[in-house]
């Protein structure tokens, strides 16, 4: 384990490749922890010579929980939000950003690679706006703008997602939940088993169990209302890659995202879905390889 001091809080994080390699930060989405990168995935970067951090956002993971800036009524918030009112959230996207300049601070980083996925995405669009000094190029992967007048996902899919969470103590009811939500979500033409799932959540339950700060999270990126504007003042190279089979935030997020960042390259992957599984890893991180390369001396 391995916690380091970032933006008045602490963050947990893992590094791979060589030390003196130019660094590729990694942004994990909606309450997801470091370890649902696979391996696959991240070390594509490391052997290729880039010095490849994985980090637990704020309020997951082991690094620092929010809990002293109170839980959120998370359906009565998100209605407030959704309906424009202004609303005092714990903290914002602009928040989960400064996290990454402070972990870039205490590693000695002076500029990196920013790639980030689902709400991963969405901080690092906000870090490539609020700092694009900081920020070599900005791959925004399965992500979206905040446009109110995109398609939202299915009722079934919200209806998981807005569950309210078991007991912290019902261990097997909790995995077997996640079980169902990432074969919901995932990629059809990368299919993995309940076992690989279940693994996957078990790990993840042992280490933290913190839905609380996933409720925080989630209000953290609605507060932040439509983000189009903001997006349009990136001045960073940037990529943008979705998968055509994503139920949870369809394409037509990404094409907005990309449409609204001046001169973003969009890439659509078959048959990918809200996952990145072992057998797609090497796929996608070779995609953002190619825009990271082309970048170096941005």
């Amino acid at each position: 384990m391995t916690a380091i001091p970032a933006n008045g809080i602490t963050l947990e994080y893992e590094e791979y490749g060589p030390k003196d390699g130019i660094a590729v930060i990694l942004v994990r989405g909606l309450g997801t922890q470091l370890v649902y990168w696979p391996e696959e995935y991240y070390m594509t970067y490391a052997k290729a010579g880039y010095r490849t951090i994985l980090f637990d956002n704020r309020d997951v993971g082991l690094s620092s929980k929010m809990d002293h800036l109170g839980k959120v009524d998370l359906s009565r918030t998100m209605a407030r939000l959704i309906a424009g009112d202004t609303v005092d959230v714990p903290y914002t996207l602009d928040d989960m950003a400064l996290d990454i300049v402070g972990l870039m601070d205490s590693l000695g980083i002076d500029r990196a690679h920013i790639v980030g996925i689902s709400l991963g995405g969405m901080i690092t669009q906000t870090m490539a706006g609020n700092h694009p000094d900081r920020v070599i190029s900005m791959t925004s992967i399965m992500s979206s703008t905040g446009n109110p007048d995109l398609p939202r996902p299915a009722p079934e899919i919200l209806a998981t997602l807005m569950s309210p969470p078991r007991d912290a103590g019902d261990r097997n009811g909790k995995i077997e939940d996640e079980v169902r939500s990432m074969q919901l979500t995932g990629s059809p033409g990368y299919p993995v088993s309940d076992e690989f799932c279940r693994d996957l959540a078990s790990r993840a339950y042992d280490r933290c169990y913190h839905p609380e700060g996933a409720d925080r999270q989630m209000v953290a990126n609605r507060s932040m209302g439509d983000r189009r504007p903001r997006l349009r003042e990136i001045t960073r190279p940037a990529l943008v890659v979705h998968g055509s089979d994503d139920v949870l935030l369809p394409p037509a997020g990404g094409k907005d995202t990309a449409a609204n960042i001046p001169d973003a390259k969009y890439v659509e992957i078959a048959g990918m879905g809200h996952d990145v599984p072992p057998s797609l890893g090497g796929i996608l991180a070779a995609v953002v390889l190619e825009h990271i390369n082309r970048n170096n001396i941005a």
